[in-house]
This record gives structure tokens, C-alpha cells and sequence, in this order.
């Protein structure tokens, strides 16, 4: 609340970053960089060792072609079905800035705008710029 003159006004203020469209470029990269981050702690809280099918069961969302081609882009060996890290891996610092809180926050976002809408049975959206229109009336409602 921010007194002017003797007025009370109170708002909401804009989001700065806009929501990631379901199914868009950014949507997908903040997925990656998520499952990245989560299986470089995974792999560290494990000594540097886990089956792939521990990594299956926590991306169960994930196809698995998706998920090992998320895996080879990690500096990792891969033997039959065992992943091991092929150095120390990365700092802790440098896994905090692979997903940042207002990634998670646009993230979260997304997922509940997609739900809100199939909430209101709309399933299908044709066009990919109207879903931050169609989010915004029909959860206002």
C-alpha cells in the first residue's frame, strides 16, 4: 500500500517475466535444465553412481529417450544401465544457477494455467500465443 495524498491505492503489480507457453522453446529448456540440475545432486548424493532406472521412477513424465538423451548431455559414463559422473561434477554453485527461483516460479505458473484450463474443458488450444490470454480470463473467473 503506498499513501498518496490522502488515497489508498493497492494493486497488483505486472509479473516482470511472462509465463512459459506449454509445449514452447522455453518450456522445454527450463524442463532440461531442471532434470539436469536434479540428477547431477542425485548423482552426487550417491557417490557419483546411480541405475538409470532410480532416474526413470523421479522423471516418470520423462519418455525415456527424452531422459538418456538429458543424460548424455551431462559429462557422465554410461555402462549398461549403471551412470557414474566422469569427474568430481559440477560446483554446487553452479547447479544452484541452473534453475532459478523465478524459472521454478514461471514453471509452476505454466502447469497451473494448463490445469486451470482443463479445468474449464478447454483441451486443445490451437494457437500457441492465445494460451496466456485464454490462462488469464478463465482464471480470473
Amino acid at each position: 500500500m503506498r499513501e498518496i495524498q490522502g488515497l489508498y491505492i493497492v494493486g497488483q503489480i505486472e509479473p516482470i517475466e511472462a509465463v512459459y507457453d506449454p509445449g514452447s522453446r522455453k518450456y522445454h529448456q527450463y524442463i532440461k535444465e531442471r532434470s539436469r540440475a536434479y540428477i547431477l545432486r542425485f548423482l552426487q548424493e550417491n557417490n557419483h553412481e546411480v541405475l538409470f532406472r532410480d532416474i526413470q521412477k523421479l522423471f516418470f513424465y520423462l519418455n525415456d529417450q527424452t531422459l538418456k538423451k538429458f543424460i548424455k548431455e551431462i559429462d557422465v559414463v554410461v555402462d549398461k544401465d549403471v551412470i557414474k559422473l566422469n569427474t568430481k561434477g559440477e560446483s554446487e554453485e553452479s547447479i544452484k544457477n541452473l534453475v532459478t527461483p523465478e524459472m521454478i516460479c514461471q514453471y509452476e505458473s505454466a502447469i497451473f494455467g494448463e490445469q486451470m484450463l482443463k479445468i474449464k474443458g478447454i483441451q486443445k488450444i490451437t494457437k500457441a500465443d492465445k494460451i496466456s490470454y485464454a490462462s488469464n480470463k478463465y482464471c480470473s473467473e
